[in-house]
């Protein structure tokens, strides 16, 4: 069983982050959220740049996804910077 602390499949709010290595030079990071069961509703939402964890940079998102149930696939995309 899950801790609630931990994981809650039913919290309308989804923490994510990536802590890509600080050397891979990323200057932006990209959530891209599927919702199966909301005719494949696409959202593209930005991942701030929250600061340094030792020698990786972290972007992190907050996705609400409210009342809906069903599935939920993601993506993300990471940009350098040279674009």
């Amino acid at each position: 069983m899950c801790d609630p602390q931990t994981f809650d499949s039913r919290d309308s709010r989804v923490e994510l982050a990536l802590r890509p290595p600080r050397a891979g030079g990323f200057s932006a990071a990209t959530l891209i959220a599927y919702f199966e069961h909301r005719d494949e509703e696409r959202r593209e939402l930005p991942m701030p740049w929250r600061g340094l964890e030792g020698d990786r940079d972290v972007f992190a998102v907050t996705l609400e996804t409210g009342d809906y149930v069903g599935l939920v696939w993601y993506s993300f995309r990471l940009e350098g910077l040279d674009g």
